[in-house]
């Protein structure tokens, strides 16, 4: 949990003293989030132009800091006494929403250990490869590029902190949150709506969800959008801090960038509508060419560099202006209209209306990219993919915390008492709760606690280890064993063929591809589906198993112990709720073994029936593979009258039972019932269910 702290205080006090000379601030905690922010942001710069001008400079980027450090200290005395003269928090419980959800968010690091979503698996990767490579950034190395900002600063971060890329990503995501909330608060501080701010922002939950989900750049990458808004309501906009905010937000995230860009051209358009009628069609006439030159130019770019255009991104939700955008943005989309129609005239409320229609009319470009030559289109749909989490988010909280100033509202009037208790109360309650409700569910994260362990313990014993490719792959180590599973999550897809002839030799019984590759042994995860090839295979023994978690040994002879896979289908089994896979797009190779993308779900207190068929004779040993949905009671299952406790414990377990003719099961429950939770892959999209009931899922079952 270092590099949080190390992130968020490295560029602190450089970053105070610049802005106390060059900035008029209303109190002391503004300049403090604004700091952050902006420290932040230029770490993530300095960090991508290292890497891709010199390549891992953890030194170089540490002896930058320090000299940065230093030479603000000159300024010190003078910073100082403008420092002193800024009031603090004239009321200081509006300051209380941006404490506690950052306090949440820490909370939520300190208690989580591995994050949810799959996105970090991919920055972990990549920032691994710079470390290990110590190089600049090659573009040939992936199927198409990623920005280089985050995992280059996770890089240079770890260094440091050695804890680890797994860690260190999750706490450069955190540090990345903590900033962009920090600056939202101190941007609208400018126009003393920033109570209003973050009490809006934790109403609306997409990029929360965004950032639950894992996707730490495209939420880092909204933190110089806060920037350009505090330098807007300042007035002190420049070209100079235009270009270096555009820059830096390329590096972290093009999301953000395109973001940026469309609100300097929201306040573009709101200029010209401001000019005089006289000069109205000149100006007209120079934005329109001016656009046409940037169309022209970001073509020739995507053209000439071939970035990421070979195939078309299928939008994460469907249309991100549609039902997506409707089930992420309705808490504030409400609220906004009523402000906007109550305050159109008002400068400010016009400004992030025209924003936020600018980017709902950016969304249609997956309907129009297909059916047209421009590549831009094609590059800008991946730019875009799951917009809704993320676009809409600050132009709406804006609208509505900009019309409290506009209508006079300041909370402090004795007949809005108890709306700000109520609202403290909330504020208290409501993050801790859900933090604690959904840090325990350990089946909706992409790598489990087990996954890791095995590969810890056994990481040194062997010269060569194999995983699936598969979000639950392992690339970064410390030890000396070569893992030749590298994932591929959508953003680091590696050209190399190793890993599909060695995937292929092992489904097939490839003896001799695989002693040629010298593969010793084979790491898999419960989530996955190379278990079941391994399992069927004679020449794979099973040497452990951590909660479904295996590692494999490689048998050249051929006589390990063969198994029968049973896929529980509705066919099978009696009793049971189909559900879909959330694991299951990931599951290219599982096909071939009857899986089909749905797993039977028994809910708490039900009981339900298994008969295993087209098994060619009575099995007298089975093992069985299931998922624990939240915390339940007591789950048994029983076999020819005799009871076995199954693990209560959320997350994947397996349980085997031997010397028993086995022709069917019955899974029941210890005078329990089902509870309700708030499952975390309903609010990312992954899943079915926001608000979901306790059970288990039946996943498969071995028998011989």
């Amino acid at each position: 949990m270092w590099g949080v702290f190390f992130v968020l205080l490295a560029g602190l006090i450089p970053a105070c003293i610049y802005l106390t000379l060059r900035y008029e601030f209303k109190t002391k905690t503004q300049l403090v989030c604004l700091a952050i922010a902006i420290s932040v942001f230029l770490q993530f710069m300095l960090s991508a132009l290292l890497v891709i001008i010199l390549g891992c400079s953890p030194w170089l980027y540490l002896s930058i800091i320090v000299v940065v450090n230093l030479y603000s200290m000159l300024n010190w005395k003078r910073s100082q006494i403008r420092f002193v003269q800024l009031k603090n928090q004239s009321n200081r419980w509006t300051s209380l929403p941006l404490y506690t959800t950052v306090g949440t968010v820490l909370f939520y690091r300190f208690i989580t250990l591995i994050p949810f979503g799959m996105d970090w698996i991919g920055f972990a990767i990549i920032a691994s490869e710079y470390g290990l490579a110590n190089q600049g950034l090659i573009f040939s190395e992936f199927n198409w590029w990623y920005s280089p900002a985050l995992p280059a600063l996770v890089t240079h971060v770890e260094f440091f902190t050695a804890q680890g890329y797994l860690n260190t990503t999750f706490d450069i995501g955190i540090a990345g949150f903590i900033a962009l909330l920090c600056g939202l608060y101190g941007a609208f501080e400018q126009r003393e709506v920033s109570f209003q701010m973050m009490v809006s922002m934790i109403v609306g939950i997409a990029i929360f969800a965004k950032f639950f989900d894992s996707g730490y750049p495209t939420v880092s990458s909204l933190i110089p959008i806060s920037l350009a808004i505090f330098l807007y309501f300042s007035k002190q906009d420049t070209t100079l801090t235009r270009s270096v905010l555009l820059v830096g937000n390329l590096l972290i995230h093009p999301t953000g960038f395109l973001y940026l860009f469309i609100f300097y051209f929201a306040i573009l358009l709101q200029s010209l509508r401001d000019e005089s009628p006289n000069h109205a069609p000149q100006m007209n006439s120079r934005f329109v060419f001016i656009m046409v030159l940037l169309f022209l130019g970001f073509e020739s770019v995507v053209r000439v560099f071939n970035v990421s255009t070979d195939h078309w991104i299928e939008q994460e939700y469907g249309w991100q202006g549609g039902v997506p955008f409707l089930m992420f943005n309705v808490l504030l989309l409400l609220p906004a209209l009523y402000c906007y129609l109550q305050c159109s005239k008002t400068r400010d409320i016009r400004l992030f209306s025209h924003w936020f229609l600018l980017l709902y009319l950016l969304s249609i470009i997956q309907y129009i990219g297909p059916f047209t030559p421009i590549l831009l289109f094609g590059f800008l749909s991946q730019i875009l993919y799951s917009m809704s989490l993320h676009a809409f988010h600050i132009p709406l909280a804006g609208i509505v915390a900009l019309s409290f100033r506009t209508n006079n509202i300041t909370f402090q009037q004795e007949s809005l008492k108890w709306l700000k208790s109520l609202i403290l109360v909330a504020l208290l309650i409501f993050p801790l709760v859900l933090v604690l409700q959904v840090t325990p569910l350990e089946q909706n994260k992409a790598i489990q606690s087990s996954d890791l362990e095995l590969m810890e313990r056994y990481s040194t014993h062997y010269d060569s280890l194999f995983s699936e490719n598969a979000p639950w792959g392992y690339v970064w180590t410390d030890h000396e064993s070569e893992f030749l599973g590298k994932p591929t999550v959508g953003l680091a897809k590696f050209d190399s063929t190793t890993h599909t002839i060695a995937l292929t030799a092992i489904r097939f019984n490839d003896v001799d591809t695989i002693s040629n590759l010298g593969i010793d042994a084979v790491l898999t995860s419960p989530m996955g589906m190379l278990q079941w090839y391994l399992s069927t295979s004679e020449y794979w023994i099973e040497v452990d198993n951590i909660d479904g978690s295996r590692l494999w040994e490689f048998n050249v002879e051929g006589t390990a112990m063969k198994w029968d896979i049973v896929h529980v289908s509705s066919e099978n089994c009696f009793g049971c709720e189909s559900r879909h896979d959330i694991w299951y797009e990931q599951h290219s190779i599982g096909h071939r073994l009857g899986f089909d993308g749905q797993t039977q779900f028994i809910e708490e207190g039900q009981f339900a029936e298994i008969h295993l068929q087209n098994i060619a004779q009575q099995p007298q040993s089975m093992c069985l593979t299931y998922i624990t949905h939240g915390s339940t009671g007591g789950i048994f299952i029983l076999v020819n009258n005799e009871s076995h406790r199954l693990d209560s414990s959320a997350g994947y377990h397996r349980i085997c039972i031997h010397k028993l003719d086995v022709q069917k099961f019955v899974i029941h429950w210890q005078h329990t019932s089902s509870s309700m939770y708030i499952n975390p892959t309903g609010i990312s999209g992954r899943g079915e269910h926001i608000v979901d009931s306790t059970g288990i899922s039946l996943v498969a079952i071995e028998t011989n």
